[in-house]
């Protein structure tokens, strides 16, 4: 069976730390493990997992929400993603062209200088 990566972040009290460690003990018996912070920041990790889900860019590292490859393979496989996106590639014309070519919707969180291509497209 595919062994799964899980990330927990416990804030607080120690009862917060036994709830996680809890957590862990249970799925670790359907094969998710435990990984730490430095997977959301491997661009490889990343590129990979948006590919599969574009909405993954929410859990990556603020450092790549910036980096135009991943953005754009993140609104390639779904628009919406480009929520996630920093206002730089947000402002991008490749990267808002095909967030709305791929959902018109996404033309929502488009730069405003740039919600001109949704007519564009039509």
């Amino acid at each position: 069976m595919l062994k799964k990566n899980l990330f927990i972040k416990t804030f607080g009290c120690q009862m917060n730390e036994y709830d996680s460690n809890r957590i862990l003990d249970i799925t670790r018996k359907i094969n998710y493990y435990p990984t730490d912070d430095k997977l959301k920041a491997d661009e490889e990790v990343v590129l990979e997992s948006v590919k599969l889900n574009g909405l993954y860019l929410k859990f990556a590292d603020d450092k790549l929400k910036g980096n135009k490859n991943i953005v754009l393979a993140a609104v390639k496989q779904n628009g919406m993603s480009i929520y996630f996106a920093t206002n730089k590639l947000k402002a991008d014309k490749e990267i808002a062209q095909e967030a709305v070519k791929n959902n018109s919707e996404a033309i929502e969180y488009v730069d405003s200088k740039l919600k001109k291509i949704k007519d564009d497209k039509q």
